[in-house]
């Protein structure tokens, strides 16, 4: 398979099986193409070794399809590096990246993200983040949260381990739209402190009411 990057997108999509993917080596795998990254299939794609993950360039990730994305083992998550992180697009984290890949990744790979991949993630993936992930959340990436992940997506138990800095960091609009009364009894004393008197004057008269004393 020396010539490998010669092969067509149809013979890699149908002619490619998955023990020959399997037997690629990592200079080989760095040599596809971006069209023959795209072409394989799920099965192939699950075939790559984590060190062939490992040596992906930015553009080959990228190409991915979202079905290709969700074929990678969770194994193969956690080797990304931070511009590997950073190259994937926020269609292949919508709709690729599946719970278990969130919940694979590591504090630093989550610091990585960008504002607007922060943004992608659903709900469902916001509410997998271990406690862990959501402390290094700077205030550009917990900016970037919509009320809709916060409402929907945040536990309780995440909200409980944010700092101070990270707190006073939510818009009013986060506070007054994200944040349900389950969200505010959750607050402890040194959070409920750090509030601004901006986000206190945003928040419903319902929120208020269950802040605790």
């Amino acid at each position: 398979m020396g010539q490998v990057s010669a092969l067509t997108t149809v013979q890699v999509a149908f002619g490619l099986q998955t023990e020959h993917v399997a037997a690629l080596t990592t200079n080989q795998v760095l040599s596809l193409r971006t069209e023959q990254i795209a072409a394989l299939t799920p099965q192939g794609v699950q075939a790559l070794e984590s060190a062939d993950i490992r040596v992906l360039q930015t553009a080959q990730l990228a190409t991915m399809l979202p079905g290709q994305i969700a074929a990678l083992e969770t194994e193969d998550i956690s080797v990304l590096s931070g511009p590997q992180v950073q190259s994937l697009t926020t269609v292949q984290i919508a709709q690729g990246v599946t719970t278990e890949q969130v919940q694979a990744l590591s504090p630093v790979q989550v610091s990585q993200l960008k504002t607007a991949q922060v943004a992608a993630l659903t709900t469902a993936q916001v509410a997998v983040l271990e406690t862990d992930d959501v402390l290094v959340l700077s205030i550009p990436q917990l900016n970037a949260l919509t009320t809709a992940q916060l409402f929907e997506g945040l536990q309780t138990g995440q909200l409980a381990v944010l700092r101070p800095d990270q707190i006073v960091a939510f818009t009013t609009a986060q506070m007054r739209d994200g944040f349900t009364t389950n969200h505010i009894v959750a607050l402890n004393t040194a959070q409920v402190l750090s509030l601004t008197t901006a986000q206190i004057a945003a928040l419903t008269t319902e929120q208020v009411s269950v802040i605790e004393k």
